[in-house]
């Protein structure tokens, strides 16, 4: 059988590197040459699979939140990679600003680069660590993406901060599904003690992917006045 557009078969060797969210992995076959370019909902991606975190099974993902934009948010994507939400969002609702923070200086030029690729001059990249950036925006955004699963509690109050009187949040985190607890159970649980001093109400909750057994990429949407 032949693949006429298969440039590399790939193995993933590690586990994902925490703080630029990298994989280690393995050529197997083919070119060793890792940057490659993916297109979704009219928007083109470039991106090296070894230098920076990017998955297209975000797809669906990034356009149900870019279609809850509104006119002229002002929308943070505390965690952007190489920019693919931040840039579905821009397309979607072009009066719309993006900031859009990432703390791998790979990303970063990837961001740079895909940002001028799809004529969205709306994203404003940035980068650096979202704890040092977040309290420049203390009170500026109606919007704050915080796509990194991983770590999304101890990042949680920098979100709510950077809300104005009312604003959203797109809370990524992990959730185990057993007998003795409902799914959901826990990532609410880390937003009532984060957010005890805040009105917080769930818009919506969904599973995002399976990341393991009984293991779950999550995300709420949380509705929160100051």
């Amino acid at each position: 059988m032949e693949f006429r557009r298969l440039r590399s078969v790939v193995a993933i060797t590690g586990l994902t590197e925490e703080l630029y969210r990298t994989r280690k992995l393995e050529v197997i076959a083919g070119d060793e040459n890792l940057e490659t370019i993916h297109k979704e909902h009219g928007c083109t991606f470039k991106v090296d699979l070894r230098r920076a975190f990017f998955s297209p099974r975000l797809a669906y993902e990034r356009q149900r939140v870019a279609r809850k934009v509104r006119r002229h948010e002002t929308v943070i994507n505390m965690f952007a990679g190489v920019g693919c939400f931040s840039i579905v969002i821009a397309k979607a609702e072009p009066t719309a600003r993006i900031f859009s923070i990432d703390i791998n200086p790979y990303a970063y030029e990837y961001m740079c680069e895909n940002i001028i690729l799809n004529g969205t001059d709306n994203v404003i990249p940035l980068l650096g660590d979202a704890a040092d950036l977040m309290p420049l925006f203390e009170g500026r955004a109606d919007r704050v993406l915080m796509p990194l699963p991983e770590r999304a509690a101890a990042f949680l109050r920098f979100a709510a901060d950077a809300l104005k009187e009312q604003g959203v949040v797109h809370y990524y985190t992990v959730a185990f599904a057993n007998s003795s607890s409902p799914l959901f159970k826990r990532p609410i649980e880390e937003v009532n003690k984060v957010l005890s001093d805040r009105e917080v109400k769930i818009e919506e909750k969904r599973v995002v992917r399976s990341v393991g057994p009984r293991k779950y990429h999550v995300v709420l949407d949380l509705l929160v006045r100051s």
